[in-house]
């Protein structure tokens, strides 16, 4: 099950936002899964929304040193730099680019410039809608079903470049159906290259995606 995608407005000037917009990435919330419920919160508190320790001890019914502790463990879990790398946006839209160069004209030499050795896949369908089940693994695999499956899957989608997550992905819709098909977001390494897709197909949470758009 991957997290929700979340519709993020784009504003390239406004440095305030970018601890939050780095913290809306599908890689960053699903590393946010890894941690207990309070290191969860106190994290949030203190990384996110700038509480000062002695607040997130009180929001937390805590002494301040169990508070600190929380935090420290929480980025120690996490891998903060890692998983908050904010990749350059002419280098997110080359690799938009690419993936649909990949899909429409079957030509994957661009994109596999920009995918990293052990890229990985994920889809999740919810249970609702046929994707691809488990995690595929390695650049040659993932081409592999971007060529094979995704080029005659997609072909008739159109689609919608947007800020998903906190970064630059793309939405697939289904005019005949005049429903959101699916979404895409990319996770990145530190040397800019895409290490994880993330394809979003659940019908449910592709709805509160949709209304949440038009907002």
């Amino acid at each position: 099950m991957l997290p929700e995608p979340i519709h993020t407005a784009s504003d390239d000037n406004a440095e305030e936002k970018l601890a939050l917009t780095s913290s809306l990435t599908t890689a960053f919330l699903l590393m946010l899964e890894r941690l207990t419920p309070k290191e969860r919160a106190a994290y949030l508190l203190h990384e996110i929304f700038g509480q000062p320790y002695e607040e997130v001890a009180e929001t937390l019914d805590m002494q301040e040193t169990a508070a600190r502790k929380l935090v420290s463990r929480a980025k120690t879990n996490i891998g903060l730099e890692k998983a908050r790398h904010q990749t350059p946006r002419e280098r997110q839209d080359e690799l938009l680019s690419a993936f649909h160069t990949a899909i429409h004209g079957g030509n994957v030499t661009g994109l596999s410039a920009l995918l990293s050795a052990d890229v990985k896949l994920t889809a999740d369908g919810g249970g609702k809608v046929a994707t691809v089940l488990g995690v595929l693994a390695g650049k040659e695999t993932v081409l592999a079903f971007i060529v094979d499956r995704l080029t005659e899957y997609w072909s008739h989608y159109v689609w919608e470049i947007g800020d998903i997550n906190g970064g630059r992905g793309i939405v697939l819709r289904d005019e005949a159906k005049n429903e959101i098909a699916a979404t895409v977001a990319f996770g990145y390494d530190g040397d800019g290259n895409v290490n994880d897709i993330f394809i979003m197909r659940n019908p449910e949470k592709l709805t509160r995606f949709g209304e949440a758009a038009l907002h």
